[in-house]
């Protein structure tokens, strides 16, 4: 794999945060992305809540007059097409998905633009914390033949691992343009939508990446 520096910057990307059934949470998690040392170019909430809490709309709006947030309501209720309806709003090369209730650690949309140093790198996912997990010196096992053979992969390593199959879409970083030439992610996914963002990095690899 050919090591480059990365062409990208933060402002390089839009953030997604496709959410549902969220209030402070959602809005504690905007403001951490707002207050990034080295901001996002745009920022895409797509919130499928029908109704939030006075001082949530309240939060979101003004967001949205002073020009910092892009927020649409359309009526779904699936991640994955969420995550599509972001991605065909998105005019950034770049586009992080994040979940609406996390607890970013400074600085990791810039480590995300850096983290394409490769032509070969489409889809960047990063460092994964559970509540009830710690980071760990952990290597990940790299047989990751079967659908289910990465079930265990260490989302909270500290170390960096290359040509992985299973993804969290929580914390994932895509190459706008190979993911629309792919059709996004796969909205026959429905209710939980368990393993769609698997199935997407599956699909990734299968086409070059």
């Amino acid at each position: 794999m050919e090591k480059l520096t990365s062409p990208y910057l933060a402002s390089d990307i839009t953030i997604a945060i496709p959410t549902y059934g969220r209030d402070e949470v959602l809005t504690n998690t905007i403001k951490a992305c707002l207050d990034e040392p080295s901001p996002a170019g745009m920022l895409i909430v797509v919130d499928q809540t029908p109704t939030h809490d006075p001082e949530t709309d309240k939060k979101l709006q003004a967001w949205v007059d002073a020009g910092k947030i892009i927020w649409v309501r359309p009526k779904i209720a699936s991640q994955p097409a969420a995550m599509n309806v972001a991605l065909n709003l998105a005019k950034t090369p770049l586009v992080l998905f994040l979940d609406d209730d996390i607890e970013p650690a400074p600085g990791f949309v810039g480590a995300h633009a850096t983290s394409f140093d490769s032509p070969d790198i489409w889809v960047v996912v990063g460092q994964i914390i559970q509540p009830w997990q710690t980071p760990l010196d952990i290597t990940p096992n790299k047989n990751h033949n079967t659908l289910t053979a990465d079930f265990d992969f260490p989302f909270h390593t500290t170390k960096p691992a290359l040509g992985i199959k299973n993804v969290m879409s929580g914390h994932m970083t895509v190459i706008r343009e190979k993911a629309l030439e792919l059709q996004g992610f796969d909205e026959n996914f429905q209710g939980a939508a368990y393993r769609f963002d698997t199935e997407f990095g599956r699909r990734i690899i299968n086409h070059g990446g």
